[in-house]
């Protein structure tokens, strides 16, 4: 059903994910027999961080919403199980310094993944879409990237105004045509991040950043 409904391939294999323990545990008895009690066990007793929990209890959420949609079963049990108390961190970002040492190590090692770091830092698009971006989407002339609906994850088209510095930054690159992601970016990546002496790499750092920076 999910599937039909267009969601993303990386959501489709979240939810196997998560299902196959489910089903590993539960997968012999019938949707409806699931009590409240033995969903709760069953979550506090899952190994890892209160994060880890929370993370499974909102996706077997989802399989027993669709089944409540369905009338399968009367009511959604899980949202009657206890939420993990989860603490608020304020988000990493990545130093001035760090940034700086970054680009000039991709500029300086693999000039070809520069302009993906710069698009994540200075227009802060997710990593997602910078993987789906196309350089015919990087219009220089007229100051904006354009997410296209299909590549979003709102599935929502949205303009993304270029700044001066992004811009500074892209210039060297605007002839270039196909996807912004250069083939064995990962291993690329790795290296210039070696390059420039990083000892941390911040969860979406780079979006964070711009974002923080920018405010």
């Amino acid at each position: 059903a999910k599937r039909k409904d267009g969601r993303s391939a990386k959501y489709l294999g979240m939810l196997r994910l998560y299902f196959k323990r489910f089903s590993q545990d539960f997968g012999n008895r019938l949707i409806a027999d699931i009590t409240v009690e033995e969903l709760d066990s069953w979550l506090r007793d899952l190994p890892g961080s209160p994060k880890t929990r929370a993370d499974y209890r909102a996706n077997i959420g989802v399989l027993f919403s669709y089944a409540a949609q369905r009338s399968m079963i009367d009511f959604n049990p899980v949202a009657f199980t206890a939420k993990p108390k989860l603490i608020d961190r304020p988000p990493e970002i990545f130093t001035v310094d760090e940034l700086r040492a970054l680009l000039e190590a991709a500029n300086r090692v693999h000039a070809d993944v520069l302009p993906m770091l710069a698009i994540g830092a200075f227009a802060g698009l997710r990593d997602a879409e910078i993987k789906r971006l196309d350089w015919s989407e990087v219009d220089l002339a007229r100051g904006h990237i354009e997410v296209k609906a299909a590549k979003a994850k709102s599935a929502r088209r949205r303009i993304v105004p270029i700044q001066p510095t992004l811009a500074a930054w892209l210039r060297p690159f605007c002839s270039l045509a196909g996807h912004v992601v250069p083939e064995g970016a990962r291993g690329k990546l790795d290296r210039v991040r070696k390059a420039a002496g990083l000892a941390r790499w911040p969860k979406n750092g780079l979006r964070h950043s711009f974002a923080s920076y920018r405010l």
